[in-house]
């Protein structure tokens, strides 16, 4: 009976010795894999292949959460990608404001900026559009705000047409603009001239339609309870197309500028959190 008894306690002592050594192994195994994965990491930041190196840390993170010392390492590692990662960015960052500014300024020439002290702002106007009161004619002209946004004035006179909207016709094609109610304010009125301020994305198809059509003839139609088409004028295109193309290169070199003080908060946390972790690592015994 006391031999029965001891080969069950032996048996349950080995079985549990199996256990922990299989448990053992195991985790030897996966600490084993995570520092393989942390080493491809590290030699792809070293090579520069930051998008390589971010997706391995992110796997590593996702598929070996109990490697503590590697997870600790891969702390310390990720911010150093990010840093090596948000360096090019800004380098390809400062390339585009350059190139962007040189563009402009080859374009400045071209544009007058008229103050009014009527209007709430000032706007650039192409020195292209044709002289003289728009309110008191038939026309379409294009603006750009002192914050670079693109947008246009549509007017009629004497037509009573109560218009609300304009479409542009080129070569078999047409774009047609927002429709804008009359409020007396965006849509306004004033005996027997109309005047309405088109903006937003529509605006910029406007601008974007006339762009794409650089020579050729283009009609405009003023859609309301009524209707009236003219001819633009080949002045009155030119000073579109060029107002749209200014107003983009100064929307993008205003984007561009935002991303690159955005990237030189992104680049001082980085290399605040690589020396935290580095002094973590440290102080652990790494």
């Amino acid at each position: 009976m006391c031999n029965a008894v001891s080969k069950m306690i032996l048996s349950a002592c080995l079985a549990g010795l199996m256990t922990t050594y299989g448990c053992n192994s195991q985790d030897a195994n996966m600490r084993q894999q995570a520092r393989e994965m942390y080493t491809q990491a590290e030699n792809a930041f070293q090579s520069r292949n930051y998008q390589l190196a971010s997706e391995l840390l992110d796997t590593l993170a996702a598929r070996y959460p109990k490697a503590v010392e590697v997870q600790r390492d891969a702390m310390h590692l990720r911010p150093m990608v990010i840093e090596g990662k948000t360096i090019r960015e800004i380098e390809s960052c400062d390339s585009l404001i350059a190139a962007l500014q040189m563009k402009k300024a080859a374009m400045d020439s071209r544009f007058t900026f008229v103050d009014n002290p009527q209007l709430v702002e000032g706007y650039y106007l192409s020195k292209t559009q044709p002289a003289g009161n728009l309110f008191a004619s038939n026309g379409i002209e294009a603006r750009i705000s002192p914050d670079g946004e693109f947008y246009m004035l549509s007017s009629v006179t004497g037509r009573n047409i109560k218009h609300t909207s304009i479409t542009l016709t080129a070569d078999n094609e047409e774009m047609t603009s927002e429709v804008v109610a009359y409020d007396g304010e965006r849509n306004y009125r004033s005996g027997a001239n109309e005047m309405i301020t088109y903006n937003g994305p529509k605006c910029d198809s406007i601008g974007m339609f006339v762009a794409n059509h650089p020579a050729s003839a283009i009609t405009v139609t003023y859609n309301g309870s009524g209707s009236f088409r003219l001819p633009l004028s080949t002045s009155q295109r030119d000073a579109i197309r060029e107002t749209y193309e200014m107003a983009s290169v100064m929307s993008q070199l205003a984007s561009t500028r935002r991303k690159r003080e955005y990237l030189d908060r992104q680049l001082m946390l980085a290399r605040d959190q690589a020396a935290r972790t580095l002094r973590d690592s440290t102080d652990s015994g790494k």
